[in-house]
């Protein structure tokens, strides 16, 4: 697979293709409990995109970020990958680093590595932890802030973003 490298966009693009994740998948995140935090805020959001069996995050200046499922059960493996021009020989690498699992492995997680939704404040000091609860599936659907957006449409559900 070659990874085409775009100017504003790093590598966004290509492996949004060539992992067929839509564009249309598309988040923006603007809370900063990120390891990348000191680039993510409302002006420079964190975005997430996602298909059925891959997230990838992606902050300007930063970055990708990717959450693959494994094949064989929900185990997942997260990696980087840096966004800097390569040298003309050089080869974009996927890395492993051990820092997501500081987050992505803990109790909002049932101690396996996964994904997880917070509602959260900012946090007070650069190093703290954002403070709100989990969303996930056990979340009532007036718990949580927009549920699961499909239609548009709410029907008589209320959530928290309808109140």
């Amino acid at each position: 697979m070659h990874l085409a490298f775009d100017r504003d966009n790093g590598y966004l693009s290509s492996i949004l293709q060539a992992l067929q994740i839509p564009k249309e998948s598309q988040i923006a995140v603007f809370s900063e409990t990120s390891f990348q935090a000191d680039k993510i805020n409302a002006q420079n959001p964190r975005t997430i995109y996602y298909n059925d069996s891959v997230a990838l995050g992606w902050v300007r200046g930063g970055l990708i970020e990717a959450a693959a499922e494994e094949i064989r059960g929900s185990v997942r493996f997260f990696y980087t990958l840096e966004q800097r021009q390569p040298a003309s020989t050089a080869r974009p690498q996927f890395k492993r680093p051990a820092e997501c699992l500081e987050c992505h492995r803990s109790w909002e997680t049932l101690a396996v590595p996964g994904l997880m939704v917070l509602s959260t404040f900012p946090p007070v000091t650069k190093n703290g932890y954002a403070s709100g609860g989990v969303t996930d599936h056990r979340t009532p659907l007036f718990r949580r802030w927009a549920s699961w957006y499909v239609t548009g449409r709410t029907g008589v559900n209320r959530h928290m973003a309808t109140r």
